[in-house]
């Protein structure tokens, strides 16, 4: 009678347990983007779906540093709790070996090329959707950043930059 009243607690108690997990309630995730403008990135949330990323990312005669600050919302608050909105800003600072500058003024003539060192700082925007996978510490990612370079080697660059990845979220 007293282990079958053991066993009934220890069920009541480890249910109740399984009910406040939740496996994307993270803290941290290290987002891996494998395609065009590849890279590694960490974030560290610090409140409620708020934190900061840092990322390196290779580009297309270097790489480049960033930090951004990230927010992150229910996309369709009603509809799914799997799909975030992300959105931020930040700071980058990029370096290379070489670069392109392009006419504006003859938009199909081919860019003169430099093969010239150059470290750049610029300012970055962030917007994104991520896709929670809740029965996996998984997310998959689909990001939009626009940045601009001061001081590089064109001294103003504007970046559009879309990248897709998978996030390792603990």
């Amino acid at each position: 009678m007293k282990i079958s009243k053991l066993k009934y607690i220890a069920t009541l108690l480890l249910m109740a347990q399984l009910a406040s997990v939740h496996s994307q309630d993270y803290k941290k995730s290290v987002k891996i983007r494998p395609v065009d403008n590849y890279g590694l990135s960490f974030k560290q949330l610090t409140g409620f779906e708020n934190g900061y990323e840092i990322s390196l990312s290779k580009i297309e005669y270097g790489y480049r540093l960033g930090a951004l600050r990230v927010f992150q919302k229910p996309a369709w608050p009603l509809k799914s709790d799997k799909l975030f909105f992300c959105y931020g800003y930040g700071v980058h600072l990029s370096a290379g070996d070489g670069y392109d500058i392009y006419n504006p003024f003859k938009p199909f003539s081919k860019p003169r090329k430099y093969n010239r060192t150059y470290l750049s700082a610029g300012l970055d925007g962030y917007a994104g959707l991520e896709y929670r996978l809740l029965k996996h510490p998984l997310t998959l990612n689909l990001d939009y950043e626009p940045n601009f370079e001061f001081f590089g080697p064109a001294y103003f660059r504007s970046n559009h930059v879309l990248a897709a990845g998978i996030s390792v979220v603990f």
